[in-house]
């Protein structure tokens, strides 16, 4: 009767194992991409089914890689390994001159769920082995998490802790980010910021720029757009100064330079606000179009005109033919009302476009 219960609560016990993780394991295929980058670093990129990822790793991380492999002058057979607590990637394929390809198998280890409902990751009750290959490719490990959690990042989900480790939020940056002012950074934001690049540097050097302790979100956005000390200071050498977040961001955004203002200037047109210089920048008015349209005989050139015009594809042509068929007062907020309206010259007639 001992032996039979022994036997029962061993079988129990392997049964829960098998199925921590809600369902047993299956293996994952898949294909990848690489090139070499710089001496020691690898640019890999996996493909499964409609999924896509990568990111640069150092090749101590590629069990079975060599330098002579990577950048072999004929293609040459590679098989090698990425070993990780989530899972086994193993890889077969070529390289040839710094560039690789071919075909992976991913084995997941589901008791790496049940460390991750330890640690108190929502999610880890539902984790596929999708989800754990990309935390495996994210390096993720008990270890990780504990520091990151240590670090103020206490409360994720799996998906959000795959995407702290693929971007590299690590806990030093985490440490950096809280005596900068941006302590409590929920996961979206740690991991928006560490992907477009912002640093403690850019962080300081942002806050000596003029724009000190600003939300994480417009930080994100600022760093995202390209954003630097040096574009605010050239802008406010071209007169433009204290600009909100949003507005610095948009004019950087769509491309307005101080030698933009100084063309428009150059131009006829002087102390554009902010916001108006970004929208006609973003529809392609340029100080060419400005003396095109002026030659043309338009009259009434400010800048909510000529940004009206622009957007509908107003040109000097289409002005000299209205003025052909007898059309006068050709300003620009009627020529960009005569667009919008589909009106048109044709045989000496106004005609509207179908």
């Amino acid at each position: 009767m001992r032996t039979l219960i022994v036997a029962a609560v061993l079988v129990a016990t392997t049964a829960a194992a098998a199925t921590a993780a809600g369902r047993p394991s299956r293996t994952i295929e898949g294909t990848w991409t690489a090139r070499a980058e710089g001496a020691d670093r690898l640019h890999l990129t996996m493909h499964h089914e409609t999924s896509t990822w990568g990111n640069t790793t150092d090749r101590s991380q590629l069990q079975g890689l060599s330098d002579a492999d990577i950048h072999a002058e004929t293609s040459t057979p590679v098989a090698f390994r990425i070993d990780r607590e989530p899972g086994l990637i193993e890889l077969e394929g070529s390289f040839r001159q710094g560039r690789g390809s071919g075909h992976f198998t991913f084995a997941p280890n589901r008791q790496f769920a049940g460390t991750l409902r330890s640690l108190g990751i929502r999610g880890a009750d539902d984790v596929s082995e999708q989800d754990l290959l990309q935390l495996a490719w994210a390096g993720v490990s008990a270890r990780y998490v504990r520091d990151i959690q240590a670090a103020g990042m206490e409360r994720m989900t799996v998906d959000e802790l795959a995407g702290l480790a693929a971007v590299g939020v690590t806990p030093a940056w985490l440490a950096e980010m809280r005596r900068l002012g941006y302590g409590g950074l929920s996961p979206d934001d740690a991991t928006g910021m560490r992907a477009v690049g912002v640093t403690a540097e850019y962080v300081s050097a942002m806050a000596r720029a003029g724009y000190p302790r600003i939300p994480a979100d417009d930080l994100t956005g600022m760093r995202a757009v390209g954003v630097t000390p040096e574009y605010v200071a050239a802008l406010r050498a071209a007169g433009i100064r204290d600009l909100p977040v949003d507005e610095v961001t948009g004019m950087k955004a769509v491309g307005v330079t101080p030698e933009y203002i100084a063309e428009l200037r150059a131009a006829g047109l002087a102390d554009v606000p902010a916001d108006e210089l970004a929208g006609m920048r973003a529809v392609g008015v340029t100080a060419a179009y400005i003396r095109e349209m002026r030659a043309a005989g338009v009259s009434g050139l400010d800048t909510d005109g000529l940004t009206s015009m622009r957007a509908l594809g107003v040109t000097s042509a289409y002005v000299r033919e209205l003025a052909a068929a007898g059309v006068t007062g050709l300003t620009s907020e009627r020529l960009a009302e005569l667009k919008a309206l589909g009106i048109r010259p044709g045989a000496g007639a106004m005609r509207r476009r179908n």
